[in-house]
Protein backbone atom coordinates (compact mmCIF):
# COMPACT_ATOMS: atom_id res chain seq x y z
CA UNK A 1 0.00 0.00 0.00
CA UNK A 2 1.41 3.63 -1.03
CA UNK A 3 0.29 6.65 0.42
CA UNK A 4 0.60 9.89 -0.60
CA UNK A 5 0.05 12.16 1.87
CA UNK A 6 1.14 15.48 2.27
CA UNK A 7 3.81 16.77 5.18
CA UNK A 8 4.83 20.09 5.52
CA UNK A 9 8.52 20.51 6.17
CA UNK A 10 10.46 23.57 6.61
CA UNK A 11 14.17 23.82 5.69
CA UNK A 12 15.64 23.98 9.15
CA UNK A 13 13.63 20.35 10.05
CA UNK A 14 16.93 18.27 10.61
CA UNK A 15 16.12 14.91 11.41
CA UNK A 16 13.71 13.13 8.87
CA UNK A 17 11.68 10.56 9.91
CA UNK A 18 9.33 13.39 12.47
CA UNK A 19 6.81 11.72 10.24
CA UNK A 20 7.45 8.04 12.31
CA UNK A 21 5.36 8.67 15.33
CA UNK A 22 1.89 9.04 12.56
CA UNK A 23 3.18 5.93 10.59
CA UNK A 24 4.10 7.63 8.14
CA UNK A 25 7.83 7.36 6.17
CA UNK A 26 9.42 9.66 2.86
CA UNK A 27 9.52 7.50 -0.15
CA UNK A 28 13.20 8.14 -0.32
CA UNK A 29 15.65 8.93 2.90
CA UNK A 30 18.98 10.39 2.86
CA UNK A 31 21.36 7.91 4.68
CA UNK A 32 22.59 10.48 7.86
CA UNK A 33 20.01 11.86 9.62
CA UNK A 34 21.66 15.30 9.22
CA UNK A 35 20.94 15.65 5.81
CA UNK A 36 17.56 18.62 5.92
CA UNK A 37 14.66 18.18 3.90
CA UNK A 38 16.27 21.22 2.13
CA UNK A 39 19.45 19.47 1.71
CA UNK A 40 17.62 16.59 0.26
CA UNK A 41 16.22 18.87 -2.53
CA UNK A 42 18.97 20.89 -2.99
CA UNK A 43 21.97 18.05 -3.58
CA UNK A 44 21.56 15.12 -5.67
CA UNK A 45 19.81 12.40 -3.40
CA UNK A 46 19.63 9.22 -4.51
CA UNK A 47 19.20 6.34 -2.25
CA UNK A 48 18.17 2.42 -1.96
CA UNK A 49 14.78 3.28 -2.96
CA UNK A 50 15.50 5.38 -5.54
CA UNK A 51 15.10 2.15 -8.19
CA UNK A 52 11.23 2.57 -7.66
CA UNK A 53 11.04 6.65 -6.40
CA UNK A 54 14.16 7.96 -8.27
CA UNK A 55 16.00 10.93 -6.59
CA UNK A 56 14.06 12.55 -3.46
CA UNK A 57 12.78 15.71 -5.51
CA UNK A 58 10.82 13.40 -7.25
CA UNK A 59 8.93 12.46 -4.08
CA UNK A 60 8.03 16.38 -3.86
CA UNK A 61 4.43 17.64 -4.42
CA UNK A 62 5.81 21.79 -4.21
CA UNK A 63 8.65 23.98 -3.08
CA UNK A 64 8.57 27.64 -1.76
CA UNK A 65 11.35 29.45 -2.35
CA UNK A 66 12.71 33.26 -2.05
CA UNK A 67 14.79 34.17 -5.70
CA UNK A 68 17.71 35.82 -5.60
CA UNK A 69 15.95 39.24 -6.56
CA UNK A 70 13.53 38.67 -3.73
CA UNK A 71 10.47 37.22 -5.35
CA UNK A 72 8.53 34.45 -3.27
CA UNK A 73 7.20 31.50 -5.61
CA UNK A 74 5.76 28.43 -5.18
CA UNK A 75 7.17 26.17 -7.65
CA UNK A 76 6.11 22.43 -8.67
CA UNK A 77 6.25 19.52 -11.63
CA UNK A 78 3.04 21.72 -12.90
CA UNK A 79 3.69 25.33 -11.69
CA UNK A 80 6.96 27.15 -12.80
CA UNK A 81 8.07 23.63 -13.95
CA UNK A 82 11.61 24.46 -15.37
CA UNK A 83 12.98 26.14 -11.99
CA UNK A 84 11.38 23.18 -9.96
CA UNK A 85 13.38 20.95 -11.68
CA UNK A 86 15.87 23.34 -12.78
CA UNK A 87 16.70 24.15 -8.53
CA UNK A 88 17.16 20.13 -7.37
CA UNK A 89 20.50 19.18 -6.96
CA UNK A 90 21.76 22.86 -8.01
CA UNK A 91 22.76 23.07 -4.61
CA UNK A 92 21.53 26.13 -3.39
CA UNK A 93 22.38 28.06 -6.23
CA UNK A 94 19.34 30.07 -7.75
CA UNK A 95 17.17 30.05 -4.53
CA UNK A 96 16.65 29.82 -0.68
CA UNK A 97 13.53 27.17 0.30
CA UNK A 98 11.25 27.94 3.00
CA UNK A 99 8.57 25.57 2.59
CA UNK A 100 8.66 21.64 1.42
CA UNK A 101 5.78 19.14 1.25
CA UNK A 102 6.61 15.73 0.33
CA UNK A 103 4.72 12.39 -0.23
CA UNK A 104 4.66 10.11 2.46
CA UNK A 105 3.89 6.20 2.04
CA UNK A 106 2.75 3.92 5.47
CA UNK A 107 6.27 3.03 7.25
CA UNK A 108 6.57 -0.39 9.07
CA UNK A 109 8.14 -1.50 11.67
CA UNK A 110 11.34 -3.55 10.48
CA UNK A 111 13.44 -4.05 6.89
CA UNK A 112 13.64 -7.80 6.40
CA UNK A 113 17.18 -7.34 4.89
CA UNK A 114 18.88 -10.40 2.66
CA UNK A 115 22.27 -10.33 1.94
CA UNK A 116 23.28 -11.86 -1.35
CA UNK A 117 26.98 -12.61 -1.67
CA UNK A 118 28.59 -11.66 -5.22
CA UNK A 119 32.27 -12.17 -7.16
CA UNK A 120 32.53 -9.76 -9.66
CA UNK A 121 30.99 -6.65 -11.01
CA UNK A 122 29.33 -8.41 -13.29
CA UNK A 123 27.61 -10.63 -10.95
CA UNK A 124 26.51 -7.53 -8.73
CA UNK A 125 24.96 -6.01 -12.31
CA UNK A 126 23.15 -9.20 -12.62
CA UNK A 127 21.93 -9.46 -9.24
CA UNK A 128 20.74 -5.77 -8.93
CA UNK A 129 18.69 -5.99 -12.41
CA UNK A 130 16.92 -8.86 -10.99
CA UNK A 131 16.61 -7.38 -7.49
CA UNK A 132 15.12 -4.08 -8.55
CA UNK A 133 12.42 -6.07 -10.91
CA UNK A 134 10.88 -7.72 -7.79
CA UNK A 135 8.37 -5.15 -6.96
CA UNK A 136 8.08 -6.55 -3.24
CA UNK A 137 10.96 -5.54 -1.99
CA UNK A 138 11.36 -1.92 -0.90
CA UNK A 139 15.56 -1.32 -1.02
CA UNK A 140 18.18 -2.40 -2.89
CA UNK A 141 21.78 -1.10 -2.87
CA UNK A 142 25.07 -3.35 -3.22
CA UNK A 143 28.77 -2.92 -1.91
CA UNK A 144 31.62 -4.12 -3.54
CA UNK A 145 34.50 -5.28 -1.52
CA UNK A 146 37.06 -5.52 -4.05
CA UNK A 147 37.07 -7.02 -7.79
CA UNK A 148 35.83 -10.54 -6.70
CA UNK A 149 33.99 -9.91 -3.59
CA UNK A 150 30.65 -8.34 -3.05
CA UNK A 151 27.05 -8.15 -1.59
CA UNK A 152 23.75 -6.91 -2.99
CA UNK A 153 21.38 -5.64 0.25
CA UNK A 154 17.69 -6.25 -0.93
CA UNK A 155 15.11 -4.99 1.81
CA UNK A 156 11.31 -5.21 2.35
CA UNK A 157 9.40 -3.46 4.86
CA UNK A 158 7.45 -5.69 7.56
CA UNK A 159 5.80 -5.78 10.98
CA UNK A 160 5.92 -9.12 11.14
CA UNK A 161 9.25 -10.97 10.10
CA UNK A 162 9.69 -14.07 9.75
CA UNK A 163 9.75 -16.18 12.88
CA UNK A 164 13.36 -16.81 13.79
CA UNK A 165 15.10 -14.24 12.07
CA UNK A 166 17.23 -12.35 14.20
CA UNK A 167 17.25 -8.80 14.82
CA UNK A 168 19.80 -6.49 14.19
CA UNK A 169 20.27 -3.09 15.25
CA UNK A 170 23.65 -0.21 13.67
CA UNK A 171 22.94 2.77 15.92
CA UNK A 172 24.64 2.07 19.57
CA UNK A 173 28.64 2.59 20.52
CA UNK A 174 28.99 -1.19 21.03
CA UNK A 175 26.70 -1.97 17.24
CA UNK A 176 29.22 -3.14 14.10
CA UNK A 177 29.57 -0.65 11.35
CA UNK A 178 26.76 -1.55 8.34
CA UNK A 179 29.54 -2.57 6.20
CA UNK A 180 31.58 -4.41 8.01
CA UNK A 181 28.94 -6.19 9.13
CA UNK A 182 27.74 -7.20 5.81
CA UNK A 183 31.37 -8.36 4.52
CA UNK A 184 31.41 -10.66 7.73
CA UNK A 185 27.72 -12.04 7.02
CA UNK A 186 28.96 -13.15 3.30
CA UNK A 187 32.35 -14.26 4.64
CA UNK A 188 31.40 -16.50 7.28
CA UNK A 189 28.50 -17.59 5.02
CA UNK A 190 28.56 -18.93 1.08
CA UNK A 191 25.05 -17.88 0.78
CA UNK A 192 22.50 -15.28 1.53
CA UNK A 193 21.71 -14.22 4.59
CA UNK A 194 18.89 -12.57 6.33
CA UNK A 195 18.45 -10.94 9.08
CA UNK A 196 15.49 -8.04 10.60
CA UNK A 197 16.61 -3.80 11.30
CA UNK A 198 14.51 -1.75 12.57
CA UNK A 199 13.17 0.72 10.22
CA UNK A 200 14.97 3.82 11.09
CA UNK A 201 18.29 2.21 11.89
CA UNK A 202 17.67 0.51 8.44
CA UNK A 203 17.57 4.03 7.09
CA UNK A 204 20.45 5.13 8.66
CA UNK A 205 22.73 2.02 8.40
CA UNK A 206 25.52 4.16 6.96
CA UNK A 207 25.70 6.43 9.32
CA UNK A 208 28.17 5.55 11.91
CA UNK A 209 31.22 5.31 10.52
CA UNK A 210 29.97 7.26 7.00
CA UNK A 211 29.76 4.90 4.94
CA UNK A 212 33.17 3.58 5.43
CA UNK A 213 35.12 6.63 4.65
CA UNK A 214 35.14 7.30 8.39
CA UNK A 215 38.24 4.39 8.62
CA UNK A 216 40.05 7.11 6.97
CA UNK A 217 39.97 9.57 10.28
CA UNK A 218 42.52 7.05 11.13
CA UNK A 219 44.95 7.33 8.35
CA UNK A 220 44.33 10.80 7.57
CA UNK A 221 42.85 13.36 9.79
CA UNK A 222 41.52 15.64 7.44
CA UNK A 223 38.81 13.01 6.34
CA UNK A 224 36.56 13.26 4.00
CA UNK A 225 36.03 16.83 3.19
CA UNK A 226 39.25 17.90 1.39
CA UNK A 227 39.99 18.60 -2.23
CA UNK A 228 41.47 14.79 -2.90
CA UNK A 229 38.80 12.68 -2.24
CA UNK A 230 36.81 11.51 -5.08
CA UNK A 231 33.09 11.51 -5.85
CA UNK A 232 29.62 10.21 -6.76
CA UNK A 233 28.54 9.06 -10.29
CA UNK A 234 26.51 7.43 -12.24
CA UNK A 235 26.38 5.58 -15.56
CA UNK A 236 24.46 3.33 -17.64
CA UNK A 237 24.19 -0.95 -16.78
CA UNK A 238 25.34 -1.47 -19.68
CA UNK A 239 29.13 0.31 -19.20
CA UNK A 240 29.61 0.14 -15.32
CA UNK A 241 31.70 -3.14 -15.18
CA UNK A 242 34.07 -1.23 -17.67
CA UNK A 243 34.23 1.64 -15.86
CA UNK A 244 34.96 -0.63 -12.23
CA UNK A 245 37.93 -2.34 -14.61
CA UNK A 246 39.30 1.13 -14.65
CA UNK A 247 38.92 2.62 -11.13
CA UNK A 248 40.79 -0.77 -9.82
CA UNK A 249 43.72 0.10 -12.33
CA UNK A 250 43.68 3.35 -11.54
CA UNK A 251 42.87 4.04 -8.51
CA UNK A 252 42.65 0.57 -6.40
CA UNK A 253 39.48 2.44 -4.33
CA UNK A 254 37.34 -0.33 -2.14
CA UNK A 255 34.87 -0.56 -1.32
CA UNK A 256 32.32 0.86 -3.92
CA UNK A 257 28.50 1.73 -2.88
CA UNK A 258 26.10 0.36 -5.58
CA UNK A 259 23.00 2.18 -5.97
CA UNK A 260 20.31 1.75 -9.10
CA UNK A 261 18.42 4.44 -9.29
CA UNK A 262 15.18 5.57 -12.07
CA UNK A 263 16.73 8.16 -13.20
CA UNK A 264 14.78 11.82 -13.57
CA UNK A 265 13.44 13.28 -16.93
CA UNK A 266 15.20 16.51 -18.59
CA UNK A 267 15.57 19.15 -17.28
CA UNK A 268 17.96 17.90 -14.54
CA UNK A 269 20.66 18.85 -12.86
CA UNK A 270 21.06 15.19 -11.63
CA UNK A 271 23.29 12.70 -13.35
CA UNK A 272 22.03 12.10 -16.52
CA UNK A 273 23.23 9.61 -19.86
CA UNK A 274 24.82 11.69 -22.94
CA UNK A 275 22.12 9.80 -25.38
CA UNK A 276 19.11 11.29 -23.57
CA UNK A 277 16.45 12.55 -25.19
CA UNK A 278 14.29 14.79 -23.65
CA UNK A 279 10.85 13.41 -25.36
CA UNK A 280 11.93 9.51 -23.77
CA UNK A 281 9.00 8.54 -21.93
CA UNK A 282 10.73 5.48 -19.94
CA UNK A 283 12.86 6.28 -17.16
CA UNK A 284 15.77 3.66 -17.66
CA UNK A 285 17.95 2.93 -14.75
CA UNK A 286 21.16 3.66 -13.95
CA UNK A 287 23.65 2.83 -11.62
CA UNK A 288 25.50 5.18 -8.96
CA UNK A 289 28.71 4.20 -7.82
CA UNK A 290 30.26 6.01 -4.76
CA UNK A 291 33.94 6.06 -5.25
CA UNK A 292 35.03 7.49 -1.53
CA UNK A 293 38.54 7.29 -0.91
CA UNK A 294 42.02 9.65 -2.08
CA UNK A 295 43.57 10.57 -4.78
CA UNK A 296 47.18 11.56 -5.67
CA UNK A 297 48.66 13.58 -3.12
CA UNK A 298 50.48 16.19 -4.77
CA UNK A 299 48.13 18.56 -6.32
CA UNK A 300 48.87 18.16 -10.33
CA UNK A 301 48.51 14.80 -10.00
CA UNK A 302 45.34 14.36 -8.37
CA UNK A 303 44.23 17.20 -11.05
CA UNK A 304 44.94 14.64 -13.82
CA UNK A 305 43.40 11.73 -11.99
CA UNK A 306 40.20 13.35 -11.64
CA UNK A 307 40.34 14.76 -15.57
CA UNK A 308 41.08 11.01 -16.71
CA UNK A 309 37.78 10.17 -14.85
CA UNK A 310 36.00 12.52 -16.21
CA UNK A 311 37.06 11.82 -19.49
CA UNK A 312 36.19 7.76 -18.85
CA UNK A 313 32.99 8.91 -17.51
CA UNK A 314 32.20 11.01 -20.71
CA UNK A 315 33.32 8.22 -22.54
CA UNK A 316 31.56 5.40 -20.85
CA UNK A 317 28.14 7.93 -20.91
CA UNK A 318 27.82 8.89 -17.58
CA UNK A 319 28.19 12.00 -15.16
CA UNK A 320 29.42 12.78 -11.67
CA UNK A 321 26.94 14.42 -9.17
CA UNK A 322 27.76 18.01 -9.22
CA UNK A 323 28.44 18.29 -5.56
CA UNK A 324 32.00 16.68 -6.52
CA UNK A 325 35.35 17.75 -7.63
CA UNK A 326 34.88 19.13 -11.18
Amino acid sequence: MRMKMPLRATFDDSHQLGTLKHGLVPPVVMEFPGITVRGGYSSTSGESSSFKHSFFDRTINFVDMVLVNGEVVTISATEKADLFHGAAGAVASMRVTTLVELQLREAKKYVEVTYNPVSSMSAAIQELKEATANEDLDYVDGILFSKMKGAIIAGRMTNEPKEGTPIQRFSDASDPWFYLYVQDAITKKAGATTKVIPLAEYLFRYDRGGFWVGASAFDYFKFPFNRFTLPDLALPYETAEQFADYTHEAFGIYPLWLCPLKRNPLPTMHPHFSEYKADEKILKQMLNIGLWGFGPRKHADFVKANRDLEHKLRELGGMKWLYAHT
